[in-house]
């Protein structure tokens, strides 16, 4: 059947039967219809040429209404056109045709027309109407093919154009199709598609100004396998979609059975997507095409868009072409030869092209259409595409001033974040095949400053991975200065920003500025909580070429947080400056606390300056710098370079480090501290207890460091200490020592310039400062370079000749310089005496132990462990005694062993000194030369008060050069010198020594008195003194001898010189003159000992008693002694006299009177005597009764 030249018109009035022709081809049914009603089937065709259908109406096909089956086909031509016809139902259009069964079909060609809809006045109608161009229904394998049609200023409520409800499995065609200023009141401005099957391929088609909500030329759901193919250079032109989504084309796709949309050849230029003003609509995308996906399978993609060219598109929401909604995006973008393959709009150049021309939703379509969905998470998961098929490798971006942007793909350097705190927390899980390795860094780099981080942390539970790296761009290496680094500012925060905790999570900082939380803040900057004994599992921190500095101007708010604490774990600072910061006293740059075996920490710091750091506060705990608890298990080191410039801590201990170690290490390597200053320890104070170490060494320095009270540059408190624990500076063969310059303490009051050391009980030797080298300019009272306090025994600190172990300088600079190392000892006697350490650990010279106490009301000398030497003497005998036997403590018993005390003039001998009853001998004579610590021949004074004297049991003695100076007081029967050994090993020697008077005093006591042994004196000077009453040398057996010397101008009121009861005396040599006895001859009565006199000379000899004999009185027998005079030469007496009175029993023998009783007539010998001037009664030389 042909329908030609064929023109219907109508009225306003509504045909709804056969309104022009009704027409059944191939059957008997008809149907409803405006102009043409045609049912065609059994393989009839129709034609319809040269037909104009103007205001058409009917309820659905106003022009045309046909049923297309079973082989049936309709042709349309161009010279046919539909004009402002109208339908009454919402499906209703001018062209209305239902197809179905194999082979039916229709056929729209040649320029065929559909003209919109007006009134009788040419005014529009937007008020109702469905399709307005056609509605074309297939089913069964019915087919259409639209040939250059010409769809204008159509109007409809879903497709203004045309409307498809394709069920069909064949291909459906619209070629060179023209849909222009096409407008649907919902969705689908030119074309409303739903395909369930089959394939609907638009060729050349094109769409100008067509509008709507959804699809401003096509809306499209496609599912069940169905297909939409958009090739050969079709266009979207200002088509829009007004407060809805896809401008150009919105497509439904559902890939649960394999479906297709591909566009091949396809340009948008100026398609637009508005948003709406209703807040939980997601509207505005898809200014070019928006896509929705459900079900997607990357091993059967049915999508591409690869043939798209965006030109001068806008969205709301911000694409500029493309935006699809699905769950699988990124895998989408990431297939292809070339990555993003099937989502490259033509032209699209990676690193270049605008990235927002293809943006994308990753989530399912029902998440983002939720209204429980917020906006933020809405905008979460919305991205350019191009960063979802590029690789990102382990770095991610940040830039959160200029273009960064927080979404679910961003972080590449042209598409980076906003912030690290979202990065961080981006579920990694969309980085299909992409996710950063367990083992690998993610590496956040700045691209600028950062001044909007909330929370970064690192942990197990991170998402990105709990290995992260901060740094600025380049790593620093490329930016014009150092001062272009970029910074990550968190004045405005609270909180802690950097938190680093639980195993394996590893945070690094790297060429960045960082500066503090808010003055309100009292949480730390960086926190990390970790435990280094679990190695590789433990939590880290690196921090490298940063800078670290208050923000703020001057004066400074005193911060109350400290910028980094560490609990436990690994940490690393490197080539990093932390200057300019004002703390409280409770806070600081570093705080370490490893008190616990669960946070044992690895702290190594190189190459930093911490520089400028001021603590104040009434109450401080010190350690502005750093603060560091370390037990067992724990290493900080400190080394490289690392500079501590300026940090003071006003109220605290350790200006710029205060370190509690009880088990740890804590190590000091080539490093410096300059101007530090505190109340102890102006660079360090530490308090070392148990298995604790603090080990300075590589040539540290120390320069103007000072503290208000001890310790200016270091003070180490030492207790409990246990193995190898303590305190040691050293240095090897490759390095310099450490350095101390200018360190001070107030040198009213302070001790140890640059080291104070306070050493407890058992842990004198747990020091060692071999490594130190103190130069100039160290000042304090005590100790200038160094002050150790032994609360034990210093001369265990301190050992003898050990002098590198305290860092001694040359031993002239320390011998004249006393001052520099001193020290306290706390044993004993001498508690808090300032001790010279150079007097430690030099040995007395020659072995030569001093003692000094020169008056009554001062004393030079001071009994301490340092004392004995001639410039540092002792007070007393008795402790000099104890300094040389601590010394000297075993003997060789194959040599002779003497110990030796010299007597510093005027020494005053204010208490016993008992001689020790062993085989060492003890020698007590004057002191060295000062000049040169040789023996003298000088005399030194040595005064006996009442209470002094010197007691032997069996001991060896010898006094040298000595001048004893007798005080009156004291018993008459008491000597200087008493022996009251029975045994002969005692040994008594005096050599070439005096004896004298205190201030022209008679003197009560005698020189010696012995029961036994050997008692030698040897050119013994005795002079002008009265002594009252008593014997000067008492003998009760033993051997005395005299040997030289002499006796002169002494007066003895009671008693003799020698007072013999037993034993042999022997005197040779030996000079008495001008001697005047009161009561008893020169030498005594002898009735049991033995006399030798050899040489000898007796000179004015006056004995003024009535007795006998003024030198010699005698009584021999059988049982008695003897007396010898022989000798070389003769025994001279001159002017040897007793009083001459009329007793005829006395006053016998002027010199000598012996009285030989039965058998004692052989028990003298006076061969060589000679005698001139002396007399008596009877006798004048000698009387032998």
């Amino acid at each position: 059947m042909n329908i030609d030249i064929f023109t219907r018109t109508a009225s306003d009035s509504t045909t709804k039967i056969g309104g022009s022709i009704e027409a059944t081809i191939g059957g008997n049914e008809s149907y409803q219809s405006g102009a043409l009603s045609l049912i065609i089937k059994d393989e009839k065709e129709v034609s319809i040429i040269n037909t104009k259908f103007e205001q058409c109406y009917a309820d659905l096909g106003s022009g045309i209404y046909a049923q297309i089956s079973f082989g049936g086909k309709l042709q349309i031509d161009g010279q046919c056109s539909f004009v402002c016809c109208k339908s009454l139902s919402d499906i209703g259009a001018s062209l209305y045709i239902t197809i179905s069964g194999e082979n039916s079909e229709l056929i729209m060609k040649d320029d065929l027309k559909f003209e919109g809809y007006k009134d009788q006045n040419g005014n529009k109608q937007t008020q109702f109407g469905q399709g307005r161009g056609a509605y074309i229904e297939l089913s069964d394998d019915g087919i259409s093919q639209i040939n250059k049609v010409i769809f204008n200023e159509c109007l409809g409520i879903n497709g203004g154009g045309i409307q498809i409800d394709c069920q069909s499995s064949k291909k459906h065609t619209f070629t060179g199709t023209q849909f222009i200023n096409c407008e649907a009141i919902e969705t689908g401005g030119a074309i409303f598609a739903q395909i369930n099957q089959g394939e609907l391929e638009l060729i050349g088609v094109s769409f100008d100004s067509c509008s709507s909500i959804n699809g401003g030329g096509i809306y499209s759901t496609i599912s069940g396998g169905g297909q939409l193919t958009i090739k050969e250079s079709c266009s979207f032109s200002s088509c829009k979609s007004v407060k809805g989504n896809g401008g150009g084309i919105y497509v439904d796709i559902d890939f649960q059975t394999k479906s297709f949309f591909k566009v091949v050849n396809a340009t948008f230029i100026s398609c637009l997507s508005t948003q709406s003003t209703n807040a939980n609509s997601r509207t505005g995308y898809g200014s070019g095409i928006f896509l929705k996906v459900n079900n997607w399978d990357k091993s059967n993609n049915g999508i591409d868009l690869s043939g798209c060219n965006y030109t001068i598109c806008e969205a709301d929401q911000g694409d500029q072409g493309l935006f699809i909604v699905m769950n699988e995006l990124r895998e989408l973008c990431r297939l292809g030869t070339q990555k993003g393959q099937y989502v490259r709009s033509v032209g699209y150049t990676d690193n270049k092209s605008v990235k927002t021309l293809l943006m994308g939703f990753v989530g399912l379509p029902s998440t983002f259409e939720s209204n429980s969905f917020s906006n933020n998470d809405l905008l979460d998961r919305i991205s350019a595409l191009e960063p979802h098929w590029r690789d990102l490798g382990n770095n991610r971006y940040i830039s959160s001033v200029s273009n960064g942007i927080n979404n679910i793909a961003c972080g590449l350097k042209d598409y980076p974040c906003k912030t690290i705190t979202y990065i961080l927390m981006i579920d990694t899980t969309i980085y299909s095949g992409q996710q950063i390795p367990i083992a690998n860094t993610a590496n956040m780099i700045l691209l600028q400053n950062d001044l909007i981080e909330t929370l970064i942390g690192v942990s197990e539970s991170t998402k990105l991975g709990n290995k992260i790296a901060i740094q600025s761009e380049y790593g620093g290496q490329e930016l014009n200065s150092p001062n272009n680094i970029y910074q990550i500012s968190s004045t405005g925060q609270i909180n802690t920003l950097f938190i680093i905790r639980e195993t394996q999570s590893k945070l690094g900082l790297y060429d960045m500025k960082l500066d503090n939380l808010s003055t309100a803040a009292t949480s730390p900057l960086i926190l990390l909580t970790g435990n280094s004994n679990e190695e590789e599992n433990d939590a880290q921190v690196e921090i490298e070429r940063c800078q670290f500095e208050q923000s703020g101007n001057t004066p400074l708010s005193a911060l109350t947080h400290s910028l980094i604490s560490i609990q436990g774990g690994t940490i690393s600072i490197k080539d990093t400056n932390i200057s300019n910061y004002l703390f409280s006293s409770i806070t600081r740059v570093i705080d370490i606390d490893t008190t616990t075996s669960s946070k044992e920490c690895k702290f190594t710091m190189s190459g930093t300056t911490i520089s400028k750091i001021n603590q104040q506060g009434s109450a401080g705990a010190g350690g502005s710098a750093i603060l560091t608890m370390i037990s067992t298990g724990s290493l900080i080191q400190i080394k490289e370079s690392s500079k501590f410039d300026q940090c003071i801590s006003s109220s605290g201990n350790g200006g710029a480090i205060q370190a509690v170690i009880s088990g740890g290490e804590l190590e000091l390597n080539g490093i410096s501290f300059e101007s530090c200053n505190s109340i102890n320890g102006g660079g360090i104070y530490s308090t070392i207890s148990g298995r604790g170490k603090l080990n300075i060494s590589k040539s540290c320095i120390f320069r103007f460091c000072s503290s208000s009270e001890n310790g200016g540059a270091i003070y180490a408190s030492l207790s409990s200490i246990s193995d190898e624990g303590g305190i040691s500076i050293t240095k090897t063969d490759t390095d310099t020592a450490s350095t101390f310059t200018s360190c001070t303490v107030p040198i009213e009051t302070g001790l140890g310039g640059a080291i104070y050391l306070d050493l407890a009980s058992g842990t004198e030797n747990k020091y060692d400062l071999t490594g130190a080298s103190y130069l100039s300019g160290n000042k304090a009272q005590y100790g200038d370079s160094l002050f150790i306090n032994a609360q034990g025994d210093l001369r265990v600190a301190v050992p003898k000749e050990q002098q590198n172990k305290i860092g001694a300088g040359k031993e002239n600079y320390e011998k004249d310089n006393l001052n520099n190392l001193i020290g306290y000892d706390n044993t004993g006697i001498a508690q808090s005496i300032e001790i010279p350490l150079y007097y430690m650990y030099t040995r007395a010279a020659s072995n030569v132990f001093h003692v000094w106490n020169a008056d009554f009301s001062s004393n030079q000398g001071n009994d301490n462990v340092g004392c004995g030497h001639l410039k540092w003497p002792c007070l007393t005998l008795t402790y000099a005694l104890q300094q040389c036997t601590y010394q000297h403590p075993n003997p060789n018993p194959n040599e002779e062993m003497v110990r030796i005390f010299g007597i510093i003039s005027q020494f005053v001998m204010k208490d016993e000194f008992t001689i020790p009853s062993d085989d060492i001998k003890i020698l007590i004579q004057n002191s060295l030369n000062p000049s040169n610590n040789q023996t003298t021949d000088t005399i030194s004074n040595i005064i006996i008060t009442n209470a002094g004297k010197f007691s032997e049991n069996g001991g060896i003695v010898e006094f040298k050069y000595l001048n004893f100076i007798i005080q009156k007081d004291g018993s008459a029967s008491g000597f200087i010198i008493q022996s009251t050994s029975t045994t002969s090993s005692t040994s008594i020697t005096l050599t070439n020594c005096q004896v004298h008077n205190y201030e022209q005093d008679s003197i009560s006591r005698g020189i010696i008195s012995f029961n036994q042994g050997s008692i030698l004196i040897n050119q013994i000077s005795m002079e002008q003194f009265t002594k009252i009453e008593g014997s000067l040398i008492k003998q009760e057996g033993g051997t005395l001898s005299i040997i030289g010397g002499q006796i002169t101008s002494v007066s003895i009121d009671v008693g003799n010189m020698i007072e013999m009861n037993a034993g042999l005396t022997t005197l040779k040599s030996f000079t008495a003159t001008e001697i005047t006895l009161n009561s008893g001859s020169l030498i005594s009565d002898i009735s049991a000992g033995s006399l030798n006199i050899e040489q000898c000379t007796f000179n004015d000899i006056n004995r003024k008693d009535s007795g006998n004999g003024s030198v010699i009185s005698a009584t021999l027998s059988s049982t008695s002694g003897s007396i010898s005079i022989l000798g070389a030469s003769d025994t001279s007496f001159t002017n040897c006299k007793v009083p001459i009175t009329t007793n005829e029993y006395s006053h016998l023998g002027g010199a000598i009177y012996l009285d030989i009783q039965s058998g004692g007539q052989t028990k003298y010998d006076l061969s060589k005597v000679s005698f001139s001037d002396c007399d008596s009664r009877k006798g004048k030389n000698l009387f032998i009764n």
